[in-house]
């Protein structure tokens, strides 16, 4: 279910902000200290889509969809901001759960133009447009997603412009890469290292160790951090809590592998009414971006077992949100 994924991202840059300055000094080659400013832009982006282009997609949705095509159509990145440091710098960063697909250079493409345009500087005659830094997080280990991405535009004939889009591999990173370079805005993604392990690691307790081992020295080591006085303990909340959220969906069928990740990254800290506020607020906000998501797809006439497919909810649960749609109607 993607949207847990999303927006457990968004959860982590928006209440952590600071954690994603590592990110970026890792992906983009940059050398932020950790103080800088960043500000947030919105993440909706209404975009004009060719009719026919509007139908052909409600068409590979829902082959028995009659939604009626629209001009506009509204995206929603997961993070875009600016951090200022001398030069400010716009980014995007978009996190993906699926396997690799040419639509999300369209998407990104699609993003980025609106994101340029909003940020654009006109003079006299003149527009000036600055494009985003670019990056996706790809979460699975699948060996068709690629190490870079580009965007070839050409301005005219013989002449082109190259956009790379940076991929960043959740595969690549160990335990002590995480905790060495300051990523511990990935910690919470880890376990998809292990994915097509879960099964093997539920039933072998052994196999069970090799995860929990990681995530007992990811736990000690950022426990160390928030001793020194180096790491905010709100953000280790923050990080433990999302880790859990993970692993609730990701390993939703595997009982043992959840258990043990619930044993080793929400102890006792949790008992405290602060961290119950914090924990609560997280699973709130994915309950209200799933059922958004799934009231949009209600309205463009998805069939429930597509909508299922990309909420995670129930045929029960859809039916349910269809009648609520009804009776406010």
């Amino acid at each position: 279910m993607a949207d847990v994924y999303d927006t457990t991202f968004r959860t982590l840059v928006y209440k952590c902000s600071s954690l994603v300055l590592p990110l970026l000094n890792e992906t983009f080659s940059e050398n932020y200290t950790g103080n800088e400013k960043i500000v947030f832009d919105q993440n909706e982006q209404m975009i004009e889509v060719p009719e026919e282009a509007v139908k052909k997609e409600s068409e590979e949705k829902n082959k028995n969809s009659d939604a009626k095509s629209e001009k506009y159509k509204e995206r929603i990145t997961d993070t875009n901001f600016t951090v200022f440091a001398g030069t400010n710098k716009n980014y995007h960063l978009e996190c993906e759960s699926k396997p690799y697909s040419t639509n999300m250079l369209i998407r990104l493409y699609e993003y980025d133009t609106q994101l340029a345009l909003r940020n654009s500087v006109t003079e006299g005659n003149t527009i000036r447009v600055k494009y985003p830094n670019t990056a996706v997080l790809y979460l699975r280990n699948i060996s068709t997603i690629p190490d870079e991405m580009k965007m070839i535009i050409e301005v005219s004939e013989g002449t082109e412009i190259v956009r790379n889009v940076s991929v960043i591999k959740m595969k690549n990173y160990t335990p002590e890469e995480i905790i060495q370079k300051k990523l511990f805005i990935l910690i919470p993604f880890y376990l998809f290292n292990y994915e097509k392990q879960f099964q093997e690691c539920n039933d072998d307790p052994e196999k069970l160790e090799v995860i929990l081992n990681d995530l007992r020295y990811l736990e000690k080591e950022l426990n160390a951090l928030v001793n020194n006085g180096d790491l905010d303990t709100v953000h280790l909340d923050v990080i433990e809590n999302c880790t859990k959220l993970v692993s609730d969906q990701l390993a939703k069928n595997y009982d043992n592998v959840r258990k043990g990740v619930e044993d080793i990254m929400v102890g006792p800290i949790f008992d405290f009414p602060s961290t119950r506020i914090i924990e609560k607020s997280f699973e709130d906000g994915i309950e209200k971006g799933i059922r958004k998501t799934a009231l949009k797809m209600i309205a463009a006439k998805a069939s429930d077992d597509i909508i299922s497919e990309y909420t995670g909810l129930s045929l029960d649960e859809i039916n349910k949100l269809k009648e609520s749609v009804n009776s406010e109607a």
